[in-house]
C-alpha cells in the first residue's frame, strides 16, 4: 500500500533533525550527494523534503508577522517571558530580530532546496513523463510561495513600488554556503515576474483539487496555483494587472471550490465554524492546507495550538485534561495569540451598546470570552470560567489587570449573555474532542481558502471600477455569516468595506499585515491602534506603533550578518542602518 503523504512528510522531518529513515536520505544532505539523484524515487523523495521545508513557511513565525504585526491579535503582558515578542506587536523589533530571522530562514531553506529538484531533475530518467513535469510543478510552486512571502516582507511598504529591493534571487542550486552572498537584492519587479513564470508553468502540470485525496492530501494543486497567481498579480495595482488576477480567481471558481455553507452537531451548525473542523479536513473550502496528525510521534507534525490562543490567568486542566477549561491541558493558558478588544466589538451583535442582531455568526464560530465571575460561557458549555490557581502568583490577577485585552462589558458569542471583564480568545482551533493528550491538537493549518479568493475577487472588482460584481462576492461571504448584504458602496468606500471583511473572516489566519500594506492602510491602521493602545495600556513605549515616525518599519530588516557577510552586496533595508542602505 502507498505511504500516506504525511507519513512521508514524517520521515522527511525525522532526517532533517539528523535520523536517517526517510528511505535512508536526509534533506540537510541530499543536496550535497552528486550521485544520488538517479531515479524518479529519488526525485520524489526529495520533493517531499521541499514539502517539509514548505510547511516552515506558515508555521508559527507566519502567524506572528503575519497577524501579531497588526491591530486585530496582541498578546497578555508576562513579566516573564522576553520582549521579542512584544516587540514585533509594538514595533519596537531591533534589526536582528528573532523571528523576522526566523521566518527569512524558512524562506530560504524552502528555496535552496526546491533549487536543487529543479537543478537536477533533467538529468533524471524518467519513464513517465507527467510524473516528471508534475514533480517539477511542486518545486517550483514551493520557490513561488515562499518567494511571494519575502517580495511583501522584505520588499514592499504600503504602495506598489517596483524598483525597491526586494531579497535576492536564487534560481539555481547552491554547492557551497558563500556563494548564498554573492547574490545581490532583486527588485520587487524581478521578484514578482519570477513568481508569475514559476506559477504559470506550475499550473500547467499541478493536479486539480479533486485528484488530491486520501493519500495525497496536501499536495499543491492547480487550484492553489490559481489562487497564488491571481494574489501575485494582486500586489501591482495597475488596471492591466488586476484584470489578470480577476482572470485568476473567475478561473479558480471553475475548480471546484465553494464556502463551506453548512454545519455539524459538532460545530454547533456554525457552517464558518465547520471549516476549521479536524474532522472536516481538507473541505471543498480549502485551497493550501498543511497537514497534522495528533496521533503522530513526530512533534513537528502536530500542532499545539490551544494554550498559546488561552489567556495565561484562565485555570488549566492538567495532565489529565478538563474539556470545560479554556486550556483543556497544562497548568494555564499562555496568553500569546490573542484577539484586541476593537477587533472583537467590531462584530455585528458583540458589544452591548448595540443591537444583538444581525448577530455575526464569525464571533459566535470563531471566538470565547473569558470573563470569571461574570455569567458562564457559552464556548465552554455554559460553565463558569475559572481564573488561575496554580503556577505563578504573577500570573493570577483578574482580568482588569491586563488592560491590553480586557473589555468591560461584552456579549459572549455563544449564548450571548452580556458579561463583564472579559478577556477575548480565538477558538476556531479549539476542539477538546480532537485534544487526546497534552501537547496534541488536532488540527491542520489551512493556508488559502476560498473565502478569501472570494474576497480577493471583490477586491479586484472593486479596483476595476465594477463595483456592483464586487458586492456580489463580498456579500457571498457576508451571507454565510448570518449578515445583511451591503449595497451602493464603491471607490474607497468599498475598499474599506472588502478590508473590514477581510478583518472579520481572516483574523487569526496570518493574512492582516500583508493585508494592510496592500490595501494602503498600514500606517494610518497601525498609528491609530497604537494612540487608542497608548491610552488603555500606559506601559506601552513612547515609540511602539510607529508613533515616533518610524515608517521605515513597514518593511522587515535585512539580517545585519547578511549585509556584512555580502560584504554590502546584499543592502538594508532604509532606516535601519546608516551603513550599506539601499531602496
Amino acid at each position: 500500500m502507498r505511504k500516506g503523504f504525511l507519513s512521508l512528510l514524517a520521515g522527511a522531518l525525522l532526517a532533517s533533525a539528523g535520523c536517517d529513515d526517510f528511505l535512508t536520505v536526509d534533506p540537510e544532505t541530499f543536496i550535497s550527494q552528486e550521485n544520488y539523484f538517479k531515479t524518479p524515487q529519488h526525485v520524489e523523495q526529495a520533493v517531499t523534503a521541499v514539502y517539509a521545508r514548505t510547511r516552515g513557511l506558515f508555521s508559527g513565525d507566519w502567524r506572528l508577522l503575519g497577524d501579531l504585526r497588526g491591530d486585530l491579535t496582541t498578546l497578555q503582558f508576562n513579566i516573564n517571558i522576553p520582549g521579542f515578542t512584544f516587540q514585533i506587536d509594538e514595533f519596537t523589533e531591533a534589526t536582528n530580530d528573532n523571528t523576522i530571522g526566523a521566518q527569512y530562514n524558512a524562506i530560504f531553506r524552502t528555496i535552496f532546496d526546491a533549487n536543487v529538484v529543479l537543478s537536477r531533475i533533467d538529468g533524471v530518467p524518467f519513464e513517465d513523463q507527467q510524473q516528471k513535469e508534475r514533480l517539477r510543478a511542486e518545486a517550483l510552486f514551493a520557490r513561488a510561495v515562499a518567494y511571494w512571502q519575502a517580495v511583501q516582507f522584505w520588499g514592499l511598504g504600503e504602495r506598489w513600488e517596483p524598483d525597491n529591493l526586494a531579497v535576492p534571487l536564487i534560481l539555481e542550486e547552491l554547492t557551497d554556503p558563500d556563494q548564498a552572498f554573492q547574490f545581490e537584492r532583486a527588485t520587487v519587479r524581478q521578484v514578482v515576474d519570477q513568481i508569475i513564470q514559476d506559477l504559470t508553468y506550475a499550473k500547467q502540470y499541478l493536479p486539480p483539487k479533486s485528484a488530491v485525496t486520501g493519500a495525497n492530501a496536501g499536495r499543491f494543486t492547480r487550484g492553489a496555483a490559481t489562487f497564488l497567481l491571481g494574489a501575485t498579480y494582486q500586489l501591482d495595482p495597475s488596471p492591466a494587472a488586476q484584470q489578470a488576477a480577476l482572470a485568476e480567481f473567475e478561473e479558480l471558481a471553475t475548480q471546484g471550490y465553494a464556502l463551506v455553507t453548512t454545519g455539524t452537531a459538532a460545530s454547533g451548525g456554525n457552517a464558518f465554524r465547520e471549516v476549521f473542523n479536524p474532522a472536516n479536513k481538507n473541505n471543498v473550502e480549502s485551497i493550501l492546507e498543511f497537514q497534522y496528525n495528533v496521533n503522530l510521534e513526530n512533534g513537528a507534525l502536530r500542532q499545539n495550538l490551544v494554550p498559546g490562543m488561552s489567556p495565561l490567568n484562565a485555570e488549566g486542566g492538567g495532565n489529565e485534561g478538563n474539556p470545560s477549561l479554556i486550556p483543556v491541558y497544562g497548568e494555564a493558558g499562555e496568553g500569546s495569540y490573542m484577539p484586541t478588544q476593537n477587533h472583537i466589538l467590531s462584530f455585528a451583535g458583540a458589544d452591548p451598546s448595540g443591537p444583538e442582531t444581525p448577530f455575526d455568526l464569525r464571533y459566535e464560530g470563531g471566538y470565547g470570552v473569558f470573563c470569571p465571575g461574570s455569567g458562564v460561557s457559552g464556548r465552554l458549555g455554559n460553565v463558569p470560567d475559572v481564573l488561575r490557581t496554580q503556577g505563578d502568583i504573577t500570573l493570577r490577577s483578574p482580568n482588569p489587570a491586563y488592560p491590553e485585552l480586557n473589555i468591560e462589558r461584552v456579549r459572549d458569542p455563544v449564548n450571548r449573555s452580556v458579561r463583564e471583564n472579559c478577556i477575548p480568545y480565538y477558538a476556531k482551533w479549539r476542539w477538546p474532542e480532537h485534544m487526546p493528550q497534552p501537547g496534541r491538537d488536532n488540527n491542520n493549518w489551512i493556508a488559502f481558502r476560498y473565502a478569501d479568493a472570494l474576497l480577493r475577487r471583490a477586491e479586484s472588482l472593486a479596483r476595476l471600477g465594477r463595483a456592483e460584481e464586487a458586492l456580489q462576492f463580498v456579500n457571498e461571504v457576508r451571507a454565510r455569516a448570518g449578515l445583511p448584504p451591503l449595497s451602493g458602496l464603491s471607490g474607497e468606500a468599498l475598499l474599506d468595506a472588502i478590508l473590514q471583511e477581510r478583518a472579520w473572516e481572516l483574523a487569526g489566519e496570518g493574512h492582516r499585515w500583508l493585508d494592510l500594506k496592500r490595501f494602503g492602510k498600514a500606517s494610518e491602521v497601525i498609528l491609530a491602534h497604537g494612540e487608542e493602545r497608548a491610552r488603555r495600556v500606559s506601559r506601552t513605549p513612547p515609540a511602539a506603533y510607529m508613533r515616533d515616525g518610524s515608517l521605515y518599519r513597514l518593511r522587515f530588516p535585512i539580517r545585519p550578518r547578511d549585509v556584512e557577510l555580502s560584504q554590502c552586496r546584499i543592502l538594508q533595508n532604509p532606516g535601519w542602518g546608516t551603513d550599506c542602505v539601499g531602496n
